[in-house]
Order: C-alpha cells, then sequence, then structure tokens
C-alpha cells in the first residue's frame, strides 16, 4: 500500500550526473519517485569536474577576472545539467521543467562567487509541483538584487537544495534565511541521493582494492 503522498526534494552530485547514462539512471530514480503520487523538486549540481573546467576558463581568459561574469561562467554547469535532466525525464514520459536560479527566484546577498542565500519566492514552483510537473533546479546558483547571476561558492548546490527544501516543502510563498535557522527541515523529506549501488570504504582512487561496505 502507498504511503501518504509527499513533497519532497532529491538533490543529485556531480557524480550523479556526469554523463547522459548517468543523468538518465537519475531519472529513472525520480520517476519512480513520481509514480508513487509524490510532488517532486530535483536539485542537481554540474557534471563532476565541470566546475572546475570553467574556473580554469575564466583564469586563461583575464586572470584579474570580474566576479559578476566569472559567476556568469561557473553557473552555467548547473544550466547543463538541469536541462538535461528535464529532457530526459520528458522522454520517459513524465511532465518535468527547469526552473534557474533567476527564475524561481533564489534571492541572494553578499559577495559574487561567495552569495548567501536570502529568501526564496516558491508559488510558482509550488503551483508546477501541484501540476504534476517534477521541478529541476540547477544548484548554486541565484540572483543579486541587481538581477545578476550569483553563485555561493564550493558546496553551493547543497545550500540550494536545503533552501529549496524549505521554500517547497512547508509550502510558504516566500521564505527568508537567517545565519541561525529558527527551525528544523523535516529530513524525511529532502535526501541527497545516489546512484550508485555500493558504498566504499574510502577513496576509491586510493584505495587498493575497493572494499565493498554498504549495499543499496
Amino acid at each position: 500500500m502507498a504511503g501518504p503522498k509527499q513533497r519532497i526534494v532529491m538533490k543529485f552530485g556531480g557524480t550523479s550526473m556526469a554523463g547522459t547514462e548517468r543523468i538518465r539512471r537519475v531519472a529513472n530514480i525520480v520517476r519512480k519517485q513520481q509514480a508513487a503520487g509524490h510532488e517532486v523538486a530535483v536539485v542537481v549540481s554540474a557534471m563532476a569536474g565541470e566546475t572546475d573546467r570553467l574556473v580554469n576558463f575564466c583564469r586563461e581568459a583575464n586572470a584579474l577576472y570580474d566576479p559578476a561574469e566569472f559567476d556568469v561562467v561557473v553557473a552555467s554547469g548547473e544550466q547543463v545539467t538541469s536541462g538535461l535532466l528535464a529532457m530526459t525525464l520528458q522522454s520517459l514520459g513524465c511532465k518535468a521543467r527547469s526552473w534557474l536560479g533567476w527564475q524561481l527566484p533564489v534571492k541572494t546577498i553578499e559577495a559574487h562567487s561567495k552569495a548567501r542565500v536570502d529568501s526564496i519566492d516558491a508559488p510558482d514552483l509550488i503551483a508546477s509541483m501541484e501540476r504534476g510537473e517534477i521541478a529541476v533546479i540547477p544548484g548554486f546558483q541565484g540572483v543579486s538584487d541587481e538581477g545578476r547571476i550569483t553563485t555561493m561558492g564550493r558546496g553551493g548546490s547543497d545550500t540550494s537544495a536545503v533552501a529549496v527544501a524549505a521554500a517547497a516543502v512547508y509550502d510558504t510563498s516566500a521564505v527568508t534565511f537567517t545565519p541561525t535557522p529558527a527551525r528544523r527541515l523535516e529530513w524525511n523529506r529532502f535526501s541527497q541521493q545516489q546512484d550508485c549501488c555500493e558504498r566504499l570504504a574510502g577513496d576509491p582512487r586510493e584505495l587498493p582494492t575497493r572494499q565493498r561496505c554498504v549495499t543499496q
């Protein structure tokens, strides 16, 4: 018997999004959640190694690069994976669309490349999910008061996922974030996802043999 309907937020990192085959695997994981009757949003990272590649391009273009233009470049990695996942979900018969940081919008404050989430306006996102659309959101990016793309630094996609979960799961018109959140998220409604079938005892690049710890 299926459990009660929930609105859930899933997060997939760069390894899970590294190429179209892995993105299709992710899409099938997401589709199963929707098939179980849930409203689903997915936050994605750029493909593994892509952000480093984009950072290097910026350094080659101008060692004293403009931080605002730097954010334009490095935010594109997540934009690619969000669009690819949305298209893959559509190919599987799901209704899905991508939501870029400026479209939600994810409003941020403070410096470029070190931005902090200030608020998320969620009504359009929630309405889309209620219509049965899977929302695919690029992590790591937002928009400044001046309308410029911003990024949140390393680990920013995880920050995005928690912020989206707060906005979507609690069904509020807008969530404003403070340095010390006043409430704790219901963590069963937000999950960091992996598409692997096993977990290893350490970094696979350093282990002499891949030691299996937990099989999913």
